[in-house]
């Protein structure tokens, strides 16, 4: 195990072979829709926490945080400038609120919620990551493996 920048430990060893194994299915849409809906899954503990720790007690902050995988214009317009493209799910707030609660302003102080939903969960969504992913990549083996004997057969 290896600590990173945060301080979190990482097996690298299990992320490694979960790759090795990833790699292994021929097709690359069931590989990235497989990372897509694995790490939807590992993140949704964050906006659960983020939820229930957002400084309103209703409304649309409270509502509008989820987990997704979708840009908004400025970024989408900055990962074009830059020529990359990123695989990353994003667990935040969609309203503009979010951003001036969770930093503050100059009138109001930061009432962060994002952050310490991240802190609380982060080594949660790794063993989420790590476990969701093994599973459904053995699901995608043998769906691959079954759809090769078919083609042999007939």
């Amino acid at each position: 195990m290896a600590k990173n920048k945060s301080g979190m430990e990482i097996d690298k060893k299990s992320f490694r072979e979960l790759e090795k194994n990833l790699m292994s299915l021929e097709k690359l849409a069931t590989q990235k829709r497989l990372i897509k809906t694995s790490m939807k899954k590992a993140m949704q503990p964050v906006a659960d926490a983020a939820q229930s720790a957002a400084p309103v007690d209703e409304g649309d902050l409270r509502d509008s945080i989820i987990v997704t995988d979708k840009l908004n214009k400025t970024q989408k317009r900055l990962e074009r400038k830059e020529g990359k493209h990123s695989f990353v799910m994003y667990a935040g707030a969609g309203s503009p609120k979010g951003h001036l609660l969770e930093f503050g302003t100059e009138e109001t102080s930061p009432q962060p919620y994002l952050r310490p939903a991240w802190q609380t969960e982060k080594e949660n969504v790794l063993n989420i990551l790590k476990d969701e992913m093994a599973a459904r990549i053995q699901k995608a083996i043998k769906r691959q493996d079954r759809a090769r004997a078919k083609a042999a057969k007939g």
